[in-house]
């Protein structure tokens, strides 16, 4: 590419003369700094390495008819340097307003080669042996309002007159393809300067002419971004809406530009220029007669005013690969699971058996519902589209705007995997502070209906919060300290537990953690475990107590058993349930991942049929009357609460 301008030495009867051509064109650096060229930043003017092929660093300094007066003027955005009258160190603004500045040598300059001092004259006169006038001086964050003085070096710059022709800088609508490879696929990359106060920080793809929608949110610090992690699909002869947030709008001089090469060859046959502001909104047209193929959206937000697709730029550009693809009505869903043998999906109101997968096709705009459902073993966790969850639950309704392929997630199911019978387990969530969400879920991993679970407290030694360190699995009940604590009791709170639901064995998942959140990776750690249950926290009793090294199976999860020597236990409404964890030798913090509540088939003792005229009542402890008596029934054989047999 050829440089936009190249430099040459200052004319000797201008540096005679101490006086500037208004028809040519100059670079401004600090004295003596080539890493200090001044150029116009959106509002203000920063100094940095000169950037050739930008015409932001290059300025006019048109005379006003006072001696050693100008206008300054950016080439780049068309404005000028305001007045330097204003609060001291304070950054020099650019504007749409000509302000006469004063550009002379003062009195005794004595930087290297010709330098100038440079001061807006509406200060009541120009001072240059004391601290008195405020001009143009390099500051640390750009070009500040200092006092110009003989003997100040950020006050001295030097001024080099270039050969920049502002032909080779091309306004809105001139192209810049001679030189691009047509039909090879190959685009050329603009150069220019990175502006980062003017960017694009959402940018979507969507419309009636969209089979697979974007939806990117650029975070790159950088000229030029090349997004192909995901990419849009539209169709031949449709509408195609690029829309998008937009950081730095109030720019003077910025435009953007939306270019469009839609059949492939390289070179963009359609710009719109939206209306700068917060929201950018442009509509394309694709083709009728385009082939599929791979095609391509150019986004530029330019500093400097141009809007050709391939031109110079001062500001950020996105290249945007799509997929262009014949046109048709009706929109596509796919339904699939993510592993064979984990689950079923289906499409509501499609006559088709669930399967692992499933295709159906419907109008533009149809609300469609998918449906998953795990097999034994595995875990629902959310549907998939692209590489974004789009819902947690198991049943996903959705509007067709696009094509859509939906991923039904699974995964092993944690701790009850290879467990037989019926069981309740609680797994967690957890979230700022110390809060916490409960999931019940049964064997099949279906939400148990009516049946609700919430964490009341978890209590240690300065507990502050969940640990929140980079820790692979982090759906546990393990509280930050500074200090471990030697016992750790965390309480649960249990409603809708059924009245037949007797509880015989409770088994949890529990690891040994250091204090910073990670699994330990050796060392026994001995632990006296204890679960308690009741109707409250205020009568709770033993259920089973078992005592080992909670690191038995370092840098993982061991899963533990508690079962009660003495039967099952019927469930209280609401089931207080307590774990308590007491380390007996090194100092760990204790994790609990879930707890497994196992359904058994044994009565808890004292538990019998009640009957009332030969109706059975249910199980239930003895408190059905009957002529003020309360009567139970044994191996046929009713009974009187003091043991009398009444049959």
């Amino acid at each position: 590419m050829k440089k936009l301008f190249l430099f040459i030495a200052m004319l000797a009867a201008a540096i005679a003369a101490q006086a500037f051509d208004g028809s040519k064109y100059y670079v401004i650096n600090r004295n003596g700094e080539s890493g200090s060229y001044m150029f116009a930043n959106g509002s203000g003017i920063s100094t940095g390495s000169l950037i050739s092929s930008s015409a932001n660093y290059v300025w006019q300094l048109i005379p006003t008819g006072t001696e050693n007066g100008y206008y300054i003027r950016n080439a780049g955005t068309g404005q000028y340097v305001q007045t330097c009258k204003i609060s001291l160190s304070s950054s020099v603004a650019m504007g749409a307003s000509q302000v006469e500045f004063i550009i002379s040598r003062g009195a005794g300059s004595t930087g290297s080669g010709t330098t100038y001092f440079m001061a807006s004259n509406d200060q009541g006169g120009i001072v240059y042996d004391t601290d008195a006038t405020l001009g143009l001086n390099k500051g640390a964050n750009g070009v500040v309002a200092y006092y110009i003085k003989t003997g100040r070096g950020n006050s001295y710059w030097n001024i080099t007159e270039t050969d920049y022709n502002p032909g080779d800088n091309p306004g809105p609508g001139t192209g810049e393809d001679e030189d691009v490879c047509v039909n090879v696929h190959a685009y050329r990359m603009p150069c220019g300067t990175y502006m980062n106060a003017t960017r694009m920080t959402q940018i979507d793809i969507a419309g009636e002419g969209v089979l697979g929608e974007l939806h990117y949110s650029p975070t790159t610090t950088r000229l030029w971004t090349l997004y192909t992690n995901e990419r849009a699909t539209v169709m031949a002869g449709g509408k195609v809406n690029v829309t998008g947030k937009l950081a730095g709008y109030g720019t003077a001089g910025l435009v953007v530009a939306v270019c469009a090469d839609f059949d492939g060859d390289g070179q963009f046959e359609q710009t719109v220029t939206p209306t700068v502001a917060a929201d950018i909104v442009a509509e394309l047209t694709v083709p009728d007669n385009v082939k599929p193929g791979m095609g391509r959206i150019r986004i530029r937000v330019d500093q400097n005013g141009n809007t050709s697709a391939n031109g110079d730029i001062a500001g950020t550009l996105y290249d945007l690969p799509v997929y262009v693809e014949a046109a048709k009505v009706e929109r596509t869903v796919t339904v699939q699971i993510n592993g064979k043998g984990r689950g079923t999906v289906c499409i509501a109101g499609v006559e088709a058996e669930a399967g692992e997968r499933m295709t159906a096709s419907f109008e533009r705009g149809t609300e469609v519902t998918a449906v998953a459902a795990n097999l034994k073993g595995y875990k629902f966790t959310g549907w998939k589209q692209g590489k974004t969850i789009v819902c947690t639950e198991k049943t996903y309704t959705c509007r067709l705007s696009e094509d859509k392929t939906l991923t039904a997630m699974f995964t092993p199911r944690p701790g009850g995997a290879d467990m037989d019978g019926e069981y309740i387990m609680l797994t967690f969530e957890r979230g700022s502070g110390q809060n916490v969400t409960v999931h019940v879920t049964d064997q099949d991993d279906n939400d148990v209906e009516g049946v609700a679970a919430s964490v009341v407290s978890v209590t240690g030694t300065k507990f502050k919060s969940w640990y929140t360190n980079d820790v692979a699995d982090r759906t546990d009940l393990t509280p930050t300290s500074t200090s471990l604590s030697t016992i750790r009791k965390i309480r649960f709170n249990i409603t809708g537990i059924p009245d037949d639901y007797y509880i015989e064995t409770i088994h949890s998942q529990m690891a040994a953690l250091s204090t910073s959140g990670a699994f330990l990776t050796d060392g026994s750690n001995q632990f006296r475990m204890t679960v308690l249950t009741g109707p409250d926290d205020a009568n709770l009793t033993q259920f089973a107590k078992i005592e080992g090294d909670l690191n038995k199976n370092p840098g993982q999860k061991t899963l533990w058993e508690f079962t009660n020597t003495e039967g099952s236990v019927a469930p209280t409404n609401p089931m207080c349930l307590e774990f308590q964890l007491v380390n007996t030798t090194n100092s760990c913090a204790s994790a609990i991942y879930n707890v497994i509540l196992h359904k058994s088939e044994n009565k808890p003792t004292g538990i019998v049929d009640l009957v009332h005229d030969g109706t059975k009542a249910g199980n239930c402890y003895g408190k059905f009357l009957e002529d003020n008596r309360v009567v139970i029934v044994k191996d046929g054989v009713k009974y009187l609460t003091s043991g009398q047999r009444i049959n």
